[in-house]
């Protein structure tokens, strides 16, 4: 091998699958970062099936890849693997078998539980385990080593990194981030329901929730990257953050506030964090009974196949502090120490001397993301959660607001199916769809009741004469969307709102927010609309001139206050 340096030791990972080799690196990169040792990579030929292409990925992340059939050309001191299965190797070598999600989740009769010629023509094979718990449902060939959990421990060490993964994911203070995870097979949340991504985004106000989704390896491999972007492309445009199986998934799981998730790895991690967490799957056969992640799963709560995600999730509390420490007591040992024990027993099976700088650990790249803030949204005015129903309807012709101290509008991203989400016991008006001229689908633009748009021409004060050009403007607008309601243009601090059939637009004036906040146009324009439906019987009078009326949408709070000029 032709090298600058002249490592004592030479470790051979071997990967089936992108799944082992996040497990190898995650474990690697720490424990052998040692410049008296090399580590390079390679793949069986009796692979996963969901290996197209792994040798490509590997070279892409910097590795360097022995092909298969020049391994045993190698003088190897350790074999290092983070599966059961895996093709013999005709050399003497000690094996490290590391686990690449929480210790066996899968049915331990399956055929990769006892295969002695797995990974052999060897001295010494050591199961690394998270308890002594694990070690029942390991195969029986070989020695077993109660680590800890590398993975744990990574996670934890990426709570460090929430601001900046929260920041990377377009998380802003105010709002939650519901993180959305799913195995592979049959019975996963992706298969059970794969309409779950939609319908969370289709409920979950986008001024209140982000939600970013994290799939399985081998759903990405299995069924091809382009396949699965395009099953999930009315979630991305609808403003969903697609983490990559490669980077990122820790600590986007450890920055979560809410996870919705299966029986996987992944969701159990986030029990072991203290995430309040539902779940979805189908049967549990893939688990191995008497598991403590398959009683932690059948005691967990779960969203049945009727019920709308946004009531369970808003009602969902973080474990208890006692409960938490409980499952990771009957889970995990040595918790914050897997990496350094990890690295003693490598170091013991190559027979060399353990570097005295203690391992710093791992912590994971941060998610790199794209997203498309939705350019469609329905929004609808309604009254504060725990207010009481009596206090629906918010009258006075003064403008004075009664019963209530604000006026709440929620928005929801568009997705198909385009009806709108209702909670009829919380409705005021609404819910309404608008959309952002300039970037929304032409079809959408038709559809939509409210079209926002930037204003063409400067208003120089909120006092000021509206300029005959944006009058104008706003008109061969509303003459372009024939089916549109309204149509809302910002200049300054001002919003001007054109009813269909109207001559002149209203002049809104806002305080503490900028004009041009969609927050702020959408909200004008629902009062407006509101405003022309006003009626006797009902009550309802949202628009009264000269009065400030007082908003809130998420977090965000501000004053509209009517112009007197009327709508005609």
């Amino acid at each position: 091998m032709w090298s600058t340096l002249r490592p004592d030791r030479l470790v051979v990972a071997v990967t089936r699958n992108e799944t082992t080799t996040a497990a190898l690196l995650a474990v690697a990169s720490s424990i052998f970062a040692d410049q008296r040792v090399q580590v390079v990579f390679s793949v069986p030929p009796d692979r996963s099936a969901f290996s197209a292409e792994l040798e490509d990925s590997l070279r892409a992340r910097g590795l360097l890849v022995v092909p298969w059939n020049q391994v045993n050309e190698l003088s190897i001191d350790l074999v290092v693997a983070a599966s059961h299965a895996g093709a013999p190797l005709s050399v003497a070598a000690p094996t490290l078998i590391l686990p690449h999600g929480y210790a066996r989740t899968r049915d331990a009769t399956s055929q990769e539980q006892a295969r002695p010629g797995d990974l052999v023509g060897i001295h010494r094979v050591v199961h690394a385990a998270p308890h002594e718990s694990a070690a029942a449902f390991l195969p029986s060939w070989g020695e077993v080593a109660v680590v800890g959990d590398p993975i744990l421990d990574s996670l934890i060490n990426s709570r460090t990194q929430a601001t900046q993964t929260r920041r990377a994911l377009g998380v802003r203070a105010e709002q939650k981030l519901v993180v959305i995870t799913s195995t592979w097979r049959a019975n996963s949340l992706f298969a059970s329901r794969p309409t779950i991504f939609d319908e969370v985004l289709s409920e979950m106000p986008q001024d209140e929730y982000v939600v970013a989704a994290i799939l399985h390896p081998n759903i990405w491999v299995g069924h091809g990257r382009w396949q699965t972007r395009t099953w999930m492309q009315s979630a991305l445009e609808a403003g969903l953050r697609l983490i990559s199986f490669q980077e990122g998934w820790r600590p986007t799981v450890a920055s979560a506030d809410l996870v919705l998730g299966d029986h996987g790895s992944v969701t159990f991690y986030a029990d072991l964090l203290g995430k309040p967490v539902l779940r979805i799957y189908g049967a549990l056969d893939e688990l191995t009974p008497g598991t403590v992640l398959a009683e932690h799963v059948l005691k967990s709560p779960r969203l049945r196949p009727n019920e709308r995600p946004r009531a369970r999730l808003e009602r969902l509390s973080p474990p208890t502090r006692e409960s938490t420490a409980a499952l990771l007591e009957s889970s995990v040992r040595h918790i914050g120490q897997a990496y350094d024990r990890l690295r003693r027993v490598a170091y013991d099976l190559m027979n060399f001397d353990t570097p005295a700088v203690p391992v710093r650990g791992h912590r994971s790249t941060l998610p790199e993301v794209e997203w498309s803030e939705p350019s469609c949204h329905w929004a609808a005015l309604v009254r504060s959660v725990g207010e009481p129903v009596e206090n629906r309807q918010i009258t006075g012709r003064d403008g004075a607001i009664r019963s209530a101290s604000e006026l709440v509008m929620e928005r929801t991203p568009l997705l198909p199916p385009t009806a709108a989400p209702v909670d009829a016991g919380r409705t005021i008006f609404g819910p309404t769809m608008a959309a952002r001229i300039g970037s929304a689908l032409p079809a959408d633009a038709q559809r939509a009741s409210v079209l926002l748009m930037e204003s063409p021409v400067s208003v120089t004060s909120p006092g000021a004469p509206v300029e005959p050009e944006i009058v104008e403007a706003l008109h061969a607008t509303l003459r372009r969307y024939p089916g549109s309601s309204c149509v809302v243009a910002s200049a300054e601090r001002t919003i001007l709102v054109l009813h269909a059939g109207g001559k002149v637009p209203r002049r809104v004036t806002v305080e503490g927010l900028l004009a041009s906040d969609e927050q702020a146009m959408t909200a004008a324009a629902l009062l407006s609309l509101a405003s022309s439906l006003v009626t006797e019987n009902k009550g309802l009078n949202l628009w009264a001139a000269g009065s400030p009326m007082p908003m809130r949408c998420g977090a965000t709070r501000w004053k509209l206050t009517i112009g007197a000029d009327a709508i005609d």
